[in-house]
């Protein structure tokens, strides 16, 4: 199963491309064009689909009918590159999305431009607008999946500062009745929604104080739940984290980044536009889900290119193993220790082929654990050109 994630677009004066912006809202300043076929051709050149497409938030830069009209033909453009219909939309609303334009006078935040609008209205046969009342969430249980979506932006304010999101305890009740439902059910569980649940470090100076509230009773209930990934936008920053709160049931933590607003020069710098595929596998001997998020990076010069060089999120990022450093670094020393013949060079799925449980483990575990043996093995990684890794032995 393939999830295709797209966060915080910001269709409007807030979109780095001029065919991200309705006509009427265009400004000499805007110079890039052709975003979305630039991203047809490199979705087209990768062979990339998806059966669903998640997005968590913000579609448009402060929800008018203009933006949200020229948001419908976007997402239908960006479905069709995909997959075409067979691609299931999921999509929970972000701050950005309420129309200020009808915030009323005790400024209750108004949803009602996106939530009218026929084709976001008709996503999952309606099902979608219930986010938009108490208790502001929804699950779709489909044939391979559970998702959970949450509206964590349903009491923000055109006053807030910052525009943190919300999850209500007066709600939890509701939720984990629901969710209860699911507890015998052995298919994936992912929750969305649009605030972060984490105070990420800042790659810049700065702190980012507008994340989820009450996210601790929120995390708890996707703990006890066994929720096996959480996918978020609002932080523009692409983040990606292992929750080992409950080392029996670890929790995954996407942060999407944007897909495609106009960044300031950190954030251009630090993550870029971001558009993530998520694969997903079987479960384990321990029931943890297998599987690996897959990211690349947009410019204007270079177009779309693999994630490898970034700080957080590289361009894979595997899940599914729960081994501790050390664990790790005992199996890899028992099979070199082991080989019947030595041997200079050793391919990691070799090694994997051996010792299964080494299997989709996260890159930075790895590395850590791969540089940890050097010195008393004698092997050093290498990536080939064919993207595999390799131990190399060391010249004395």
């Amino acid at each position: 199963m393939k999830i295709a994630v797209i966060s915080d677009l910001h269709i409007g004066d807030g979109a780095r491309s001029i065919d991200l912006i309705p006509k009427s809202l265009i400004k000499a300043n805007h110079s890039e064009n052709n975003f979305i076929k630039r991203f047809s051709e490199f979705v087209k050149k990768e062979s990339i689909t998806a059966d669903y497409l998640l997005l968590p938030g913000d579609i448009t830069n402060s929800g008018t009918e203009t933006e949200v009209l020229h948001s419908e033909k976007v997402l239908q453009e960006l479905q069709s590159s995909l997959g075409g219909e067979n691609v299931k939309i999921i999509y929970i609303p972000g701050n950005h999305d309420i129309d200020r334009s009808l915030t009323k006078c005790d400024d209750t935040p108004s949803f009602e431009t996106i939530k009218n609008n026929t084709f976001f209205s008709s996503l999952n046969n309606g099902l979608s607008n219930k986010v938009y009342q108490e208790p502001y969430f929804y699950i779709w249980e489909y044939d391979d999946i559970h998702v959970l979506g949450l509206n964590t932006s349903w009491n923000i304010s055109n006053n807030d500062r910052p525009k943190h999101g919300y999850f209500c305890h007066e709600f939890s009740f509701d939720l984990e009745n629901q969710l209860h439902m699911l507890s015998k059910s052995s298919l994936p569980k992912v929750c969305v929604f649009h605030h972060h649940p984490i105070l990420y470090e800042n790659a810049w100076p700065g702190s980012d104080f507008s994340t989820l509230q009450n996210a601790d009773a929120l995390m708890n209930i996707l703990r006890k739940n066994k929720f096996d990934l959480i996918i978020h936008g609002h932080r523009h920053a692409s983040h990606f984290q292992i929750d080992f709160t409950d080392l029996i049931h670890p929790i995954v933590i996407v942060g999407a980044g944007s897909f495609s607003k106009t960044l300031d020069m950190h954030s251009a710098e630090h993550s870029g536009n971001q558009f993530h595929l998520i694969e997903i596998g079987e479960r384990n001997d321990e029931g943890h889900l297998q599987g690996i998020l897959k990211s690349w990076k947009y410019s204007y010069t270079w177009g779309w290119q693999k994630n490898n060089h970034e700080k957080k999120v590289n361009h894979e990022m595997k899940f599914g193993s729960c081994l501790r450093k050390a664990e790790i670094i005992e199996k890899i020393e028992s099979y070199i220790e082991n080989i019947p013949i030595k041997e200079n060079i050793i391919s990691w799925n070799e090694i994997c082929n051996a010792e299964p449980s080494l299997k989709n483990i996260n890159n930075s575990v790895l590395n850590e654990s791969l540089t940890s043996i050097k010195d008393k093995t004698g092997f050093e990684e290498m990536t080939a050109t064919n993207k595999e890794l390799y131990l190399i032995k060391k010249r004395l």
